[in-house]
Order: C-alpha cells, then sequence, then structure tokens
C-alpha cells in the first residue's frame, strides 16, 4: 500500500512511513443517514414512499432504520422486542441481564447463545489485536468514571489502584468450557472466573452486534432493502428507491463543537461501518484529559494523536470491536495493523491531530471509492 498526503487548513499533512486508509468517528459518533441522492451517471425514478422508516432508543442510545419492504410490513415491534432480548443478554445497566447476573457471581455462569456470539467475535478480535480489544475491561472503566453510574476521578489518578485492577483484567482470568450444541447452533459456553472480580463488558461491541441481529430479522422476513443504524453503528443492504447507494455523514472530530460539521460523506454498498472517536466522551482534572478509550494492557485512558477510526466491513458486530480495538492502538499501529492484515477485509478511515492545529487523514485503498469529500 502506499500512503497519500492529504491537505487540511491549507497546509500539506504527510503521512510517510504509514499505510493508507480512512476512518469515522465512534461510539457518541454522529454518522448522519442522507437520504438525498449523490451524483450518478444516470438516476431512476425515485419513490421514497417505498420506504418504512423507524425511531427509537435502546441500549442508553438512539436507532434510526430505513427499509423497503412490498408486503408493506411494520415490524417496529418485532425490532423493539429483539432489542429488548439483546438487552437482557448483554446490557450491563439491566440489573437483570445475564451479563448484569455473570459479573456479581464469583466463579460460574452459565451464558445465552447471544453472549456466546458475542464473547467468541470478542475472543478473535482480542487475539488478533494483541489484546487492545478485551471485553473484560470493565473494573477499569468503573474506576475510571466511565461506568453508568459515572463517578468520575475526583482528583489525580492513582497508579497503585490501577495496577491492583488489572489482575482482574484479561482473557486469561476465563476459563471456558464448551459443549457441543444442536444443529445449526453455537457451542453452548459456560464460563469460570479464575478469580472474584473479574467483569465483562461488551459495549465495545454489542451495538454493532445488535445491527447485525437486527438486519437477519429482516433477511429471515425476505426485506433485503434496508439502512440500519445503532448509536452510530450502520448497516446497509441494497440500494434506496431512487437507485443509489445509503449515503452516510461522519462529523469531523472537534470538541465541544456548537454546530455539527462533516467531515466525508460515504457511500454504501451492502457494507457495515462503526466509528469509534476521543473527541467527544471525556472529561478533565487538573488540566489532565481523560478519554473513555481505556487501554486493556496498561490500565489508563490512551493519550495520543488519533481521533477517530472508522471502520468498514461486511459485518457490524466486527467493525464495531475493531473500531474500539484500533482507538486504543493509535495511529502508528492501526496503519501498521491493516497493511499486515488484507484477509481480514477491513477499510477504515482515520482521522488524527498533526501537532500543529489541522487534522491529518489516512485511509485504506478499499474506501476511496466510498468517500465523498466535503467542501
Amino acid at each position: 500500500m502506499i500512503l497519500e498526503d492529504k491537505i487540511y487548513n491549507n497546509k500539506k499533512v504527510p503521512i510517510s512511513g504509514l499505510f493508507c486508509f480512512r476512518v469515522l468517528p465512534v461510539a457518541s459518533l454522529s454518522l448522519m443517514l442522507l437520504l438525498g441522492a449523490c451524483n450518478a451517471p444516470e438516476k431512476k425514478e425515485s419513490d421514497e414512499s417505498l420506504l418504512t422508516t423507524m425511531q427509537g432508543r435502546a441500549q442508553g442510545t438512539t436507532y434510526s432504520i430505513a427499509y423497503v419492504d412490498t408486503a408493506n410490513r411494520d415490524l417496529s415491534s418485532e425490532v423493539k422486542a429483539l432489542l429488548l432480548d439483546i438487552d437482557q443478554s448483554l446490557s450491563t445497566y439491566v440489573d437483570s441481564s445475564l451479563i448484569s447476573k455473570f459479573n456479581h457471581k464469583d466463579s460460574i455462569a452459565q451464558v445465552s447463545q447471544m453472549m456466546t456470539e458475542v464473547f467468541l467475535l470478542a475472543s478473535q478480535v482480542h487475539a488478533q489485536t494483541e489484546g487492545s480489544f478485551d471485553p473484560t475491561v470493565k473494573p477499569l472503566v468503573n474506576y475510571w468514571g466511565f461506568d453508568e453510574e459515572k463517578k468520575k476521578l475526583s482528583g489525580p489518578a492513582d497508579s497503585l489502584v490501577v495496577d491492583s485492577l488489572l489482575q482482574y483484567v484479561g482473557l486469561d482470568k476465563l476459563v471456558l468450557e464448551q459443549e457441543a450444541g444442536g444443529e445449526g447452533t453455537l457451542p453452548q459456553v459456560i464460563f469460570y472466573k479464575s478469580q472474584p472480580g473479574v467483569q465483562l463488558d461488551f459495549n465495545g461491541i454489542a451495538q454493532g452486534y445488535s445491527v447485525d441481529l437486527i438486519a437477519d430479522l429482516f433477511r429471515e422476513r425476505g426485506i433485503h432493502t434496508f439502512m440500519i443504524e445503532l448509536g452510530g453503528e450502520v448497516l446497509t443492504s441494497g440500494k434506496k428507491p431512487d437507485g443509489f447507494l445509503w449515503r452516510i455523514g461522519v462529523d469531523k472530530p472537534v470538541e465541544e463543537a456548537e454546530a455539527r460539521s462533516l467531515q466525508v460523506i460515504l457511500a454504501l454498498d451492502n457494507k457495515a461501518v462503526a466509528t469509534s472517536g476521543s473527541y467527544r466522551k471525556f472529561y478533565k482534572r487538573e488540566g489532565v484529559k481523560y478519554s473513555h478509550t481505556i487501554d486493556p494492557r496498561s490500565g489508563f485512558p490512551v493519550d495520543h494523536t488519533l481521533l477517530s477510526v472508522t471502520v468498514v466491513t461486511d459485518n457490524c458486530g466486527k467493525a464495531d470491536a475493531y473500531a474500539t480495538a484500533f482507538m486504543v492502538m493509535g495511529l502508528e499501529k492501526t496503519t501498521a495493523f491493516l497493511a499486515a492484515h488484507p484477509e481480514l477485509n477491513i477499510e477504515a478511515y482515520l482521522i488524527y491531530d498533526d501537532g500543529n492545529g489541522a487534522l491529518g487523514t489516512a485511509m485504506t485503498p478499499g474506501i476511496k471509492s466510498m468517500v465523498q469529500e466535503v467542501d
């Protein structure tokens, strides 16, 4: 791969030594669905009335869905029921959920197929990124004040406390047993904790996984033209009724901006998109900025130049997990990783602080055809 130089704020930003890709913003991401058509050689007759749309709240955020159904069915009740089922398995904000029960147990828990699927995918990403993505990070998230209670540090961080919490972090702290499932089902997984205090947190993957499950629901109903967005994670299938691709706007990573400003627009052709970033979810204490992205290996919030990462691939859970991992890894390690692993079929768009008050970008070659720059 060959890196491109990008020009921002009337200056050329060198990206020498990296490999080429592009990224989008994250969890508190603002991806904006753009229903209007972009430039295309030929425009078909459009009938936006064929689109059924729904919006709502789930998993502490919002969702927006648009789909085309020739039977004109209202699937909103089925989507809501599915999201409730997901919460009962994966939400740490629901005390009665399976993951909450697991976190309060000292040793053992039998889990649902949803937890099994998410855990197996998380384990793959964990291994491939050398621990940059780790679903056992919850004790550290709690300490730094980014859990559901949001009890931020009142003073300087205590490295001794962080070191003590690291004993509960790491997939090696869980012992798994798998029992063969029935035909067409995954093995049943039973989790054993090597010590009390180990907790799971799937917030870095659960929203993308939820999008995939909603997409599966639509396909089971014979619907193959849709756009599903939950918490900024997106999956598209088919084209809009006007024949154009679904278009998603990506916010420029500017802290405390009064008005939204788009960095790029992506035209998605049956792809999933997830963004992770450090420019919104953070707080400052005594002049120190604490990002919500915690490095599970050091125990501390990340401190590097990468501001946001957008990952484009075929599976939204996978995109979500890798976007989280890349924000932990930072610019140089992420670019090197993507160059070394073309077999993962991941495209990315990265936005970083060049150190001189300007934004630099790097992108994988495969994302170029999806990107429309914003003036």
